[in-house]
């Protein structure tokens, strides 16, 4: 129907279902900019539990949990896939207590040839893109 909207669970793109006056058909949104450039619009997460998995269409994960969190990069993640955790409580730097510790689905995808990364300063944010392993950026 006219305005459905679809996600391929394998890719994270979104579609909508549309009709161009010629035929109907699956289309790719994008928002424009008043000067009429693309803009992307990037998944956001907040994460207020002691675990997270990365979905295939997180970019940004704010955490803001009163303890110590774990979170897991996605498990299939694609060259050039960029995710960004930060502590959004502001308190990640008091102690083991609130710290986030990042790690790869599996044993092979190691972060900077390491199996985990940990933010332990408050409001700090690491930046991960992945090309034949995890990469802090």
């Amino acid at each position: 129907t006219h305005g459905d909207r679809w996600m391929a669970s394998d890719t994270g793109i979104e579609y909508v279902y549309i009709n161009d006056g010629n035929s109907p058909q699956w289309v790719q949104p994008t928002n424009t900019s008043s000067n009429s450039t693309p803009v992307s619009i990037l998944g956001t997460t907040g994460v207020t539990g002691a675990t997270y998995t990365a979905s295939v269409v997180d970019y940004y994960i704010g955490v803001s949990y009163a303890g110590p969190v774990t979170v897991t990069l996605p498990v299939a993640p694609e060259t050039g896939r960029e995710i960004v955790v930060k502590d959004e409580s502001g308190n990640a730097g008091n102690g083991v207590s609130r710290q986030i510790t990042i790690v790869g689905a599996t044993a092979s995808h190691k972060i900077d040839n390491q199996s985990s990364a940990i933010i332990n300063l408050d409001n700090a944010a690491l930046h991960f893109l992945y090309r034949n392993g995890w990469k802090i950026i």
